[in-house]
C-alpha cells in the first residue's frame, strides 16, 4: 500500500458557508480558484493513478462530498473535514452568479441533458449570465479550452466523471488568469431534470450515496471502489494500531 493514501490530502476543514463566502471572494477578486469534491470514488482513482493524485493535490480546496471521506478521517483520527456535497456547492455558486451577474460556463454530460440544464437554469435564473457551454463528447480539448478563455467565465462547472473533470481542469488551469474551477460529476442530469436527488430525509441521513445504487443499478461498479476504499482505510487503522503497539515501551514485572 502506499504509504501517502488518504492522511496526504489537506481537507477543507471550515463550514459549508466559510467555503462558499471564500469562493465568492476570490471569483470578485477576479483570482483563480479549483475546488476538488472529493469522495472515495476520486481518491481511489488517484490511488491508481499517481498523475490524477497530483491534480488532486494541485487544488486550492479539497472538499469532502462523500460521506466516506468523512468516515475515514474520523477511524483515521485525522482532522475530520465538513461533508459538503459537490452539488449543493454547485446549486449556491449559481445563487451567487445570478445574484452578482458573474458568468457561468458548463462543460460535461451529454449533449440533450446539458441543453435541458442550460433551458432550466434560464428560466429559473433569468439573471445569470451562462456565457457559454459544450457536451463532454469533444476530441479536440485545444479547441475547447480555446472557446472557453474566450468566454471568459468566472465560474467553470466540468462535468466529465472523475478522473477526466479534474484532469481536464489541472492540465487547462494554467491557462487562466481568472475563475473558478470545480468537478461537478453528474450535478447536469440533476439540473436538466434527467436524474433526481435522493429524498431530503436520506440526505440528512448520509444515505444519498445508497439511494443512487438503488435507483441507478449500473453505478454499482463503481460501488467497487468504496468497499476497497473501505478495505484499505481498515488496514490503514490496522497497521496504525499494530506500530503504535510495537513502538510504545514494554514493562516488565518487578
Amino acid at each position: 500500500m502506499k504509504s501517502s493514501f488518504f492522511n496526504e490530502y489537506p481537507f477543507y476543514q471550515k463550514d459549508f458557508e466559510t467555503l462558499l463566502a471564500d469562493a465568492i471572494g476570490k471569483i470578485a477578486n477576479k483570482e483563480k480558484h479549483f475546488i476538488v469534491t472529493a469522495n472515495p470514488e476520486i481518491l481511489m482513482n488517484a490511488y491508481r493513478n499517481d498523475r490524477y493524485r497530483s491534480a488532486l493535490l494541485s487544488a486550492n480546496d479539497i472538499v469532502a462530498d462523500g460521506i466516506g471521506v468523512v468516515w475515514a478521517s474520523k477511524l483515521l483520527h485525522t482532522p475530520s473535514p465538513a461533508h459538503i456535497p459537490g452539488i449543493d456547492i454547485m446549486q449556491q455558486l449559481i445563487n451567487k452568479a445570478s445574484d452578482k451577474q458573474f458568468k457561468v460556463y458548463m462543460l460535461g454530460s451529454k449533449p440533450e441533458s446539458l441543453e435541458n440544464a442550460v433551458s432550466n437554469l434560464k428560466q429559473s435564473y433569468p439573471n445569470l449570465l451562462i456565457c457559454g457551454y459544450h457536451h463532454g463528447y469533444f476530441q479536440d480539448s485545444e479547441k475547447i479550452l480555446k472557446k472557453i478563455k474566450a468566454a471568459e467565465p468566472d465560474i467553470v462547472f466540468v462535468a466529465l466523471g472523475s478522473p477526466m473533470q479534474e484532469q481536464w481542469i489541472y492540465e487547462n488551469f494554467p491557462f487562466f488568469d481568472k475563475g473558478l474551477f470545480i468537478g461537478i460529476g453528474g450535478s447536469f442530469d440533476i439540473l436538466s431534470g434527467q436524474v433526481k436527488r435522493a429524498p431530503l430525509s436520506l440526505r440528512k441521513a448520509h444515505l444519498e450515496w445508497a439511494y443512487r445504487l438503488l435507483i441507478h443499478p449500473r453505478r454499482m461498479n463503481k460501488a467497487k471502489n468504496l468497499f476497497v476504499f473501505s478495505i484499505l482505510i481498515l488496514y490503514s487503522k490496522l497497521t496504525s494500531f499494530l506500530s503504535l503497539n510495537k513502538n510504545s515501551p514494554s514493562h516488565s514485572p518487578d
